[in-house]
């Protein structure tokens, strides 16, 4: 066995045991983020999955904990719609003409 597959093998061992390790701190940090339990746990599921998905790219040397946290947020992200788009759906669902393509001409036309 080379020294590049004892290296591969050990950082994929060391992020299998150190996440169900991290897994209560994980739990918190998804329930500050999403403030609902169901949510919660589907963050955490979710990121559990990429992180033992994405195990081999995962450093030795570096803080294990820091990279979770940051798969945490960038799962959240990823799952979480779009703020604006639902600001503006929630403005303009009542407008009838906005969906139509009927909407009449502005008074800003100068003569």
């Amino acid at each position: 066995m080379s020294a590049s597959t004892v290296s591969v093998s050990a950082q994929v061992g060391e992020v299998r045991l150190r996440l169900t390790e991290l897994l209560p701190q994980l739990r918190l940090r998804a329930l500050k983020l999403c403030r609902d339990r169901d949510l919660a746990d589907d963050l955490l599921q979710e990121t559990a999955l990429r992180a033992l998905s994405f195990e081999a790219s995962y450093k030795n040397d570096t803080n294990l904990k820091a990279w979770l946290y940051k798969s945490v947020q960038r799962v959240r992200h990823a799952l979480s719609p779009p703020r604006r788009a639902g600001r503006f759906m929630a403005e303009h669902a009542a407008d009838p003409n906005l969906w139509c393509g009927s909407r009449e001409p502005t008074a800003r036309t100068k003569a």
